[in-house]
């Protein structure tokens, strides 16, 4: 009999043990998820602020100067994706 209640007594032991464990574990991943919510909403609000701090300063031009930064967007945008079409066809050499 005394080799039994020492099991139960072990196994009660490691059961508590098991449970704080987990529990400990089950936080910090809780807390893991918060942080990298949190993370992930200051990163859209910056993003969204830099958007907003852009656009202002184009309002602020001229409309000639804006005329000409669309312009230049534009070619800007044609210019690299000839570059992008040319690379790709050498990648396929």
């Amino acid at each position: 009999m005394g080799k039994f209640y020492k099991f139960i007594v072990f196994l009660l032991i490691s059961l508590t043990i098991g449970t704080l464990f987990s529990c400990t574990s089950q936080k910090a991943v809780r807390e893991k998820k918060r942080v990298e919510k949190k993370q992930e909403k200051d990163y859209k609000k910056y993003v969204k602020s830099r958007d907003a701090e852009v656009k202002r300063r184009y309002k602020m031009q001229s409309d000639e100067t804006q005329k000409r930064m669309k312009k230049n967007l534009k070619m800007a945008k044609k210019k690299n994706k000839g570059r992008k079409n040319k690379r790709n066809a050498k990648s396929c050499r």
